[in-house]
């Protein structure tokens, strides 16, 4: 039939899943410090619809943002929001509780005019 045991009778075929692991050397070990934008493989997926540009900090935080499809390359920009994202969150401690939107929003706001977007 197949494979066979040790005792000459038909050995089976493990049905659980053995995942693969493999050292990667264009990948950090896990815990190791990265630059803003170095987590991910990918920055900006496009279609005829829409743009989806993805940041992921060194702290694990992700950011995502759609945008038109037109729209260039925005790491600049999501690397500002993660920013005024920090800033908010340096300045409001309790807001692991209660998040400090409108603070948020006007932090943004004030970076996206800065930066000449808004």
């Amino acid at each position: 039939m197949g494979w066979v045991g040790g005792d000459g009778a038909p050995a089976r075929r493990a049905l659980t899943a053995r995942p693969a692991l493999h050292f990667r050397p264009d990948k950090p070990p896990l815990g190791s410090p990265l630059r803003i934008g170095d987590g991910a493989s990918w920055h900006r997926l496009a279609t005829d619809a829409y743009a989806l540009h993805y940041l992921e900090s060194p702290s694990g935080v992700k950011l995502a943002l759609t945008t038109d499809p037109g729209a260039g390359d925005l790491r600049e920009v999501l690397a500002g929001l993660h920013a005024a994202l920090g800033d908010v969150l340096a300045r409001h401690p309790g807001a692991a509780r209660a998040f400090p939107a409108d603070a948020f929003g006007a932090r943004v706001a004030a970076y996206l005019k800065g930066a000449g977007l808004l």
